[in-house]
């Protein structure tokens, strides 16, 4: 399934890549998927979100990514009281 999801989004992002954004050191930041570039704490937590809350994946990423963006914190931060039980978002 992963490497379905990266053979569809490969080409629309190379597409969005133009060669005067790439910086000097050749290395161009590639935004595969929105949420993949989140750590592992944060899929892990939408994990257990997704579980205690009783919906899918995305909704639960989107759950942490609004507590984040609600209370001004990182998403990592909302991730780690999630698996430390501090928080629940459901």
């Amino acid at each position: 399934m992963a490497a379905i999801r990266i053979a569809d989004a490969l080409p629309l992002t190379l597409a969005q890549v133009t060669r005067d954004s790439w910086p000097a050191d050749g290395v161009a930041a590639l935004p595969l998927f929105g949420e993949a570039g989140f750590p592992a704490v944060v899929h892990r937590a939408a994990g257990k979100v997704s579980e205690q809350c009783g919906c899918e994946i995305t909704d639960a990423l989107a759950l942490l990514r609004a507590r984040a963006f609600s209370t001004g914190r990182s998403a990592q931060d909302i991730a780690a009281g999630v698996l430390r039980g501090e928080l629940r978002l459901c």
